[in-house]
């Protein structure tokens, strides 16, 4: 296949298709044969069964041991005087004297004084060759907001968590990119109540005299709006295309009107509802100065769902706690994980990758495959712990609330419906990919097939797997060693789980829960809502599933999805 192919092309080839439907035919095939291993072979069954679970237990153990070790590193930054230390870097000898004590402080926690020393001698390296990445303080940060037809009061309530975020103003510019589709009258008066605001430069790049004057407002926070035209070729209507669309408008002017070094420019992908919290930035460009691929890196958040915790039902709640979860799980094993929801990309490798994919509705995963495989494999994610905090599904109705949840699920599913053909492809069939080495090429295939398998298949196993032995064979088998050993291995599963469980209630607990409160003290009512969540947790690892096996099977079927907004309130 030719990599310039457009997916659309693509589709019309058999291979193709059949990516695009192997993890809906791997899933149906896995749960069909398993049903027929039970019915004619339900000692070999139950064997499989006793295997599989021991193999989660380590996994969940494993994830657990990553999650608390991302939370750790988390409180660690969270002390740090960002001000004071990015401060610092003006005169080189404070600097030097910020690791030193940021060392001793944490000597005996070999995870943590090893990265700190990677970063003190990448600064001590950028110092002699006299880089100019060697003050995080000249970074310039672009944030993007791709928007549709969100209220302004839930983008100013985001906007606000920009100007307060603590990064100097003349290094920070916000590109809203609107939508053409959602109407002139109402693109224009969500620009005119943004406008109004006292605390914002704004400017609408689509009207010439506008571009000719503008400047950067070292005061105030700059906002600038674009509109996406709608109908354009080679796009479906979805993020990628809208936020493509402004990030390509912004990087131009900064670079070719206002002089900016893009060298020095990072992009933040972010959502209307993302609130980022003080020091973001401090976290995202030390990080970014002091990494030495830093121009084939992407860098991940702490991501928190943690805006309207209490104000929705209980689903929702618990998808938006385990959603929490995953993401410090990942933080740990970086290079192992595409991205996901908001994350932040250096100019140049926007640049390089041309932008993001535009046919297709998941854009965050895609971007990583366009630039894993542009740079030959060689591209890596980095974790750097700034907080973004978003919403979880809310709507006026609970069965709504339900139905929403249901669709945002099916969406990020659908990414792997997406995402594994283009992977594919561009791993394995194209000209270019013989420069990636095969175990890099082994190592993507397998993460993101086995990532979307295993959302469907896991829960099925663990859920009706164990009860379908007795429930076909009745006395036949529950009278054998083997049930009984499964029977007992099941709960050995159970209980060693709950050490996971405790550990996630603790993080929902303390670091969502107590965010989702702004840091006040929980009541009665928050513990109550918090426990029945905990208690209700396993229904909803079992239901989990449901829309991501939709979305495979319209892959099998090529239903293609449309991209769905997710409500905001």
């Amino acid at each position: 296949m030719d990599i310039n192919s457009t997916i659309a092309q693509d589709r019309k080839t058999f291979l193709y298709r059949f990516l695009e439907s192997l993890l809906g035919i791997s899933t149906l095939s896995f749960i069909f044969g398993f049903v027929v291993l039970v019915i004619f072979s339900p000692n070999v069954a139950a064997v499989f069964l006793l295997v599989y679970a021991m193999l989660w237990i380590f996994k969940i153990l494993l994830n657990t041991q990553y999650t608390i070790l991302s939370y750790k590193n988390f409180l660690r930054w969270e002390k740090v005087d960002w001000e004071k230390f990015l401060d610092g870097f003006d005169d080189p000898e404070i600097a030097k004297n910020n690791f030193k004590l940021l060392e001793n402080k944490y000597k005996n926690k070999i995870n943590w004084t090893n990265s700190l020393i990677s970063s003190k001698n990448e600064y001590l390296n950028l110092l002699e060759s006299g880089s100019k990445y060697a003050n995080p303080k000249n970074v310039f940060n672009v944030a993007i907001f791709a928007t549709y037809n969100e209220s302004s009061d839930v983008l100013k309530r985001s906007l606000a968590c920009l100007r307060d975020c603590g990064w100097d103003m003349k290094n920070l510019v916000i590109t809203v990119s609107q939508e053409a589709r959602a109407g002139d009258d109402f693109n224009a008066k969500l620009r005119s109540e943004i406008f109004d605001l006292d605390w914002i430069a704004g400017f609408y790049l689509d009207e010439p005299e506008n571009v000719e004057n503008i400047k950067i407002d070292p005061q105030k926070l700059n906002v600038w709006f674009t509109q996406h035209p709608d109908g354009l070729i080679g796009e479906i209507k979805g993020k990628a295309s809208n936020e493509d669309w402004g990030a390509r408008r912004c990087l131009d002017i900064l670079e070719n009107r206002l002089g900016v070094d893009l060298d020095l420019t990072l992009v933040t992908s972010l959502d209307a509802d993302s609130h980022i919290c003080k020091w973001f930035f401090h976290n995202l460009s030390y990080k970014f100065c002091f990494v030495p691929d830093r121009h084939q890196a992407g860098f991940q958040p702490m991501h928190v769902y943690s805006n309207n915790l209490f104000q929705t039902g209980m689903i929702p709640r618990m998808v938006a706690s385990q959603t929490t979860i995953y993401n410090m799980t990942n933080l740990s094993i970086a290079d192992q994980a595409f991205f996901f929801a908001i994350y932040s990309v250096p100019a140049r490798v926007l640049q390089k990758v041309d932008f993001w994919v535009k046919e297709i509705i998941a854009e965050d995963s895609l971007l990583f495959t366009k630039c894993l495989t542009t740079f030959n494999g060689n591209f890596r994610i980095y974790a750097h712990y700034g907080i973004f905090e978003g919403d979880a599904v809310e709507a006026d109705d609970y069965l709504e609330e339900i139905l929403n949840q249901y669709k945002q699920l099916q969406r990020w599913s659908w990414g792997g419906v997406e995402g594994f053909p283009y992977l594919f492809k561009r791993l394995w069939l194209t000209k270019e990919s013989k420069n990636i080495k095969l175990i890099t090429k082994i190592k993507w295939t397998y993460l993101k097939f086995g990532n979307h398998f295993f959302w469907v298949t896991t829960p099925f196993i663990f859920s009706i797997g164990p009860l379908l032995p007795e429930i076909i064979h009745n006395r036949l088998f529950t009278n054998t060693v083997i049930a009984q050993n499964l029977n007992l291995m099941t709960s050995y599963f159970s209980w060693i789980s709950l050490i996971s469980v405790g550990v996630f209630a603790f993080l929902t607990t303390t670091f969502q829960a107590k965010r989702a409160v702004g840091g006040e003290k929980l009541g009665i009512g928050n513990y109550t809502t918090l426990a029945i969540q905990f208690i209700c947790g396993p229904i909803l690892f079992g239901v989990m599933a449901f829309p991501a096996l939709d979305a495979q099977i319209r892959g099998v079927m090529g239903k293609y999805l449309g991209y769905w907004v997710t409500p905001k309130k």
